[in-house]
């Protein structure tokens, strides 16, 4: 039996679930170097960092999940993001920790893995039906005025 062409290969779907968790680890690993930076906007300080890397995380998952219309890639980007979060969360070496304990560190280490289980634990949506009525057809060889 031919394998279906229109069917990625083994090697193609592993590949692209390894590309899935390294994904989600460079997307973790740049929003915690990322979410202590703020802008200081009329006296008041907006976590601009912590802003920008929840927006990755939320787009990177829900973008696989919806494309993909699979949870495994995005539960693999969603394990690289939570792994990347809690080895950088760890002290070095020297003692310092790139995730300190202020209100920012905090909502870095809580917001993400909340985000990820309401969008991975959402229900999948229904297959659009076709929205063009069955009657009206577009005929463009006629010119603007061709809709039958």
């Amino acid at each position: 039996m031919l394998p279906d062409p229109d069917q990625p290969s083994l090697a193609t779907r592993i590949g692209a679930l390894v590309a899935c968790a390294v994904i989600g680890l460079i997307t973790g690993g740049i929003g915690t170097f990322a979410h202590q930076s703020a802008w200081s906007l009329l006296g008041l300080r907006v976590p601009i960092g912590l802003i920008a890397a929840l927006v990755a995380v939320g787009c990177l998952i829900a973008g696989l999940r919806l494309v993909l219309d699979s949870r495994l890639h995005a539960g693999l980007a969603s394990a690289g993001v939570i792994t990347a979060i809690g080895l950088l969360a760890m002290p070095g070496p020297s003692g310092s920790a790139l995730l300190p304990a202020n209100p920012a560190g905090l909502a870095w280490t809580i917001v993400p893995a909340v985000l990820i289980a309401v969008i991975l634990g959402w229900p999948r949506l229904p297959q659009r039906r076709d929205s063009e009525p069955a009657g009206v057809r577009w005929n463009t060889a006629g010119g603007e005025d061709s809709i039958q």
